[in-house]
């Protein structure tokens, strides 16, 4: 609340004990909070339309890449419930780039040396504790 209270000061020019947030009720900030997010946001939105725009006279194909980029995150969907159980029991998720490079440097790597030894996921106990023991104390 501070900081919406700070950001009303520097727009009424007022101080920060100024009667006015005294008698401000609840349904008054969160219109004000409201408003003035809406105002950072349009205010971004047009700082990187500058930047895009004083930017494509150096690379153009770069500025249309980002834009491109910024969109597809703001317009991807997320999938159904059904969707996304029919994708895990078909396994078509084992063939996605993102995935293998995240499990590339993981003990679930299948170009492991010792990869025929035991079963990456189940690994037991080991048959000699003597050395945990050891690190543990008694």
């Amino acid at each position: 609340m501070s900081r919406i209270r700070w950001e009303l000061c520097k727009i009424w020019r007022c101080t920060i004990d100024d009667p006015r947030f005294q008698t401000t009720n609840m349904p008054q900030w969160q219109w004000y909070i409201e408003m003035i997010m809406e105002e950072k946001k349009r205010a971004n939105e047009e700082r990187i339309a500058l930047v895009e725009y004083l930017a494509s006279f150096w690379n153009a194909e770069a500025v249309k890449r980002i834009r491109e980029s910024r969109e597809a995150e703001r317009e991807h969907a997320f999938s159904s419930d059904q969707e996304f159980e029919d994708i895990i029991k078909s396994g078509a998720f084992k063939d996605n780039k993102i995935i293998n490079e995240s499990q590339k440097n993981t003990n679930l790597n299948s170009n492991d040396v010792n990869q025929n030894t035991r079963d990456k996921r189940n690994i037991g106990l080991p048959s000699n504790i003597g050395n945990i023991h050891d690190l543990i104390g008694d």
